[in-house]
Formats: C-alpha cells, sequence, structure tokens
C-alpha cells in the first residue's frame, strides 16, 4: 500500500511539472479540435449573413404554391431524362443546352448537380468557334447560362461571345440570325473601340483618332462604330427581326458585369424602339407591316424600351417607366392578349398555348415589377393554363414556330418560377419610380 500510494504520488509530482514546463515554454501545442463527426458539418461564419432572397413578384396561397413546386420539380425530372450523353438536349445544341441548363438552375438545380456539369462542359467547349446559322439565339442564351451560373472562369468566354453580339448588331439597332467569327486582333480591336467611345465619337474612333489601335476595315464598319447622320424614323425598321433581337438584348444587358462598355450599342437598341412601334402600340417581328399581329414581338419591344430608362442619367428628369407614352400603349395593346383566371380553358386561344408567349408575358412583367397587366392578372392566368396543360410525363408542348416538348419545358418552368433575367436593369426601374412616385403615392418598394 506505502508502495502504491508514493508511487502514485511520484506520478503525480511529474506530471506536475510536466505542465508547468508546457505552460511556460513558448511551444504550446494547440488544443486538438472537436470531435464533430456525429454532430454534422461545422458552419464557419466568413462574413456578413447573407439576405434571404425577397418574396416573389406574385404570391399564391400556399397550398396552389405547393402544386405548382411540385410540378416544377416533375418537369425538371423530365428534361433530365431528355439530356444525351454529351450533355446536350438536340436540336440547335449550344442555343437548347444553355436554356435547359439555365431553366433547371432556376427549378433548383446546383453547379455542381451533373447535369449542370455537363451542360457546362459542352458550353465552355463549343461557344468559342460556334457556328451554326443560329449564332444570336444560341450565344446569347450561352451568355445567360454561364452568367447565372457566376464562375469567374467564364469571364473571358462571355465577354468574346458579347463582342461577336456587338459586331452582329444592324445599323438599325437589331440582329438577324448570323454573328461573325472573329479573330484575336479583332476582338482586341473591338474590345478597344467601345472603351474608347466613352470618351470619342464614333467618327472620331473609326477615323483612328483612338490613339492607340488601328481599326480593320471590318472592325471600322460595325454599326456601332457608324455616325448616326439624322437616321430617319424608316431606316430603324427591318436590319434584322425583334425575336433575335429580343434574345441579344438579354446578353447585352449582362454586359456590364465583364468590362464591356456598350453605351452606343444600347442607344442604338432604344432607337430601333422607339422608331418602330407601330400606332396600336405593337411591334412586328421585322418592323414591317404584318397581317397577324405578333403579341410576343410587342413583349421584346417593351424590353427594348426599358433598355432606354437604364441609360438615363441620374440627374435627368425622367418619370416613372409605366407612365411613358409609348409603354402605356405597349401595355395596353399586351393586355389584349392576356386573360383572367377562372376562365374557360377549353377556349385558350392558339397563341397562348406558345409557350414562348407565356414566358414573353412573365419576362416583361417580372422586368418592369407588374403585378397586373392593365388589371389582368397575368401570372394566376398563366398559373392555371400551364397546370391544365402539363403532361404526365411533366413536360409541355404548345405549338408554335419551333417548338419542341424540352423547349415548351423550360418556357413554363421559366413562367411558373416568376424568372427575371434583367435584374439590374429591374433595379433602375424601381430608382425611377422611386424618385418619381405617381401622384398621391408612396414611393414605390420592391417586393
Amino acid at each position: 500500500m506505502l508502495l502504491i500510494v508514493g508511487g502514485g504520488g511520484v506520478l503525480l509530482f511529474g506530471l506536475a511539472i510536466l505542465l508547468v514546463l508546457i505552460c511556460f515554454s513558448g511551444n504550446t501545442p494547440a488544443p486538438a479540435p472537436p470531435d464533430n463527426s456525429d454532430d454534422g458539418p461545422i458552419v464557419v461564419q466568413t462574413g456578413p449573413k447573407k439576405k434571404p432572397p425577397p418574396p416573389p413578384l406574385v404570391s399564391l396561397p400556399p397550398e396552389e404554391q405547393k402544386k405548382v413546386d411540385a410540378a416544377v420539380a416533375k418537369a425538371a425530372e423530365f428534361l433530365k431524362s431528355r439530356q444525351l450523353p454529351n450533355g446536350t438536349w438536340g436540336g440547335f445544341p449550344l442555343g437548347m443546352t444553355s436554356i435547359t441548363g439555365l431553366t433547371l438552375l432556376e427549378a433548383g438545380l446546383k453547379p455542381s448537380d451533373p447535369p449542370i456539369q455537363k451542360a457546362v462542359a459542352f458550353v465552355r467547349g463549343s461557344a468559342p468557334n460556334w457556328n451554326s446559322g443560329q449564332e444570336t439565339y444560341e450565344l446569347s442564351l450561352a451568355v445567360l447560362f454561364l452568367d447565372r451560373l457566376g464562375d469567374p472562369q467564364d469571364k473571358e468566354l462571355i465577354q468574346k461571345m458579347i463582342l461577336r453580339l456587338v459586331a452582329a448588331q444592324t445599323p438599325q439597332g437589331g440582329w438577324a440570325y448570323r454573328c461573325p467569327q472573329l479573330s484575336q486582333d479583332e476582338y482586341t480591336q473591338l474590345y478597344t473601340a467601345l472603351k474608347e467611345l466613352q470618351h470619342r465619337t464614333p467618327e472620331e474612333v473609326s477615323r483612328g483618332q483612338a490613339g492607340h489601335v488601328n481599326l480593320s476595315p471590318r472592325v471600322r464598319n460595325l454599326a456601332v462604330l457608324r455616325p448616326d447622320n439624322g437616321n430617319p424614323k424608316q431606316v430603324f425598321r427591318g436590319g434584322g427581326d425583334n425575336s433575335n433581337t429580343q434574345f441579344a438584348i438579354l446578353a447585352m444587358l449582362v454586359a456590364r458585369k465583364y468590362d464591356v462598355p456598350l453605351e452606343r450599342c444600347l442607344s442604338l437598341i432604344v432607337k430601333r424602339f422607339r422608331n418602330s412601334q407601330n400606332a396600336d402600340g405593337r411591334w412586328t417581328y421585322n418592323g414591317q407591316i404584318e397581317v397577324t399581329p405578333l403579341p410576343t414581338m410587342t413583349c421584346a419591344g417593351l424590353l427594348g424600351l426599358a433598355v432606354g430608362f437604364g441609360l438615363e442619367e441620374k440627374d435627368k428628369h425622367v418619370g416613372r417607366p409605366e407612365d411613358d407614352p409609348a409603354v402605356k400603349k405597349a401595355l395596353e395593346h399586351l393586355s389584349k392578349f392576356v386573360g383572367q383566371p377562372g376562365g374557360n380553358e377549353a377556349q385558350v386561344p392558339m397563341h397562348v398555348r406558345q409557350m414562348y408567349f407565356l414566358w414573353s408575358v412573365e419576362r416583361v412583367a417580372v422586368l418592369y415589377q407588374l403585378k397586373t397587366i392593365n388589371e389582368k392578372k397575368w401570372y394566376h392566368w398563366g398559373v392555371e393554363i400551364l397546370m391544365a396543360h402539363q403532361r404526365p410525363d411533366g413536360a409541355w408542348k404548345g405549338g408554335g414556330h419551333g417548338s419542341t416538348d424540352v423547349l415548351d419545358t423550360c418556357f413554363a418552368i421559366l413562367f411558373l418560377q416568376r424568372t427575371n433575367l434583367a435584374k439590374d436593369l429591374t433595379d433602375k426601374l424601381e430608382e425611377l419610380r422611386a424618385a418619381r412616385p405617381a401622384a398621391g403615392s408612396s414611393p414605390a418598394r420592391k417586393d
């Protein structure tokens, strides 16, 4: 017993000495991290807490929203099931892959999910030298898809696709199908010229007064560098079509994130739509007289007008966008093609069965932050139509030119998710509303 007690005392004395040496040495070992293997991952706060996303512009009752969420999830599964082994969805591969990838992200998939990763790999590998005859649509959608991913490694590729789109703009401010291929030298020349346009006129830049760049004849003759020469209104009709043009506009609106100055390019867009609106408030496909009105092109026109509000200087006296006479006429015309919820779905007009039209309406409404279009509840109306026509496999097929079940399903999901592809422009419109509210009302607030 004495030996045990004595031995214990020696042991305690030795431990005490060791503890003192450790405490006063300059090499104090760090304590081992706690074993949290059973408690889940450790979340480390590295900055301010991220703000939750704002509530949607238009809300549904909880039970109805659950049904919409289930419809979107089922539709997303359909899209995933149709992806080909090379990561595409067929058709015009770059465009179809980009819009489907974008749609799946809006439906809740993560950038790391396999369908998105396969789609991204195809887009990154194909876009640099894409030549399909449909470049305006396809390059524009590829810009929107890669921008939505937000990966810094895509900056140079996005810049080059935007510059190809700039090179394809017509003197009338629009776009047709084709976008020219540019050499590395021409990319540099065009980018430098756009930078110079911030300080010099197109005439000065095209004459070589930029000071440090000699423009090739092809770059010098691009629409963005041509002088206006007091172009009359009719000059801004034609020169491409408004369908291709609206996709190019959406790509142009994200360009500022990638250090591509486009004031001159955007100014031409505004002139096109300001000078080609018909007396009844609509726009046509190519700016010429058409027998059949296309309400989708009126949506394209409203997008073009919104670009102009984004260009206005803060100190200019600009009114609320929806008070602009051209916007008011366009919305009035568009409202004739929009119904109210509670209608007879068996009598849905042909243009509504085209998912492209529904998506066009949604895109304009969220851009302008319109809960109704001339008192018509566009979202509730569209939800009723889509919920009544979803196929058992989760897809939609609405018909119309170029319609496919994959493409129509994308348009339907983008509608149901109230996707805004021009958030920065929406913020600018909200600034204008806050600065100049309607008479007798308080400044506008985002939902």
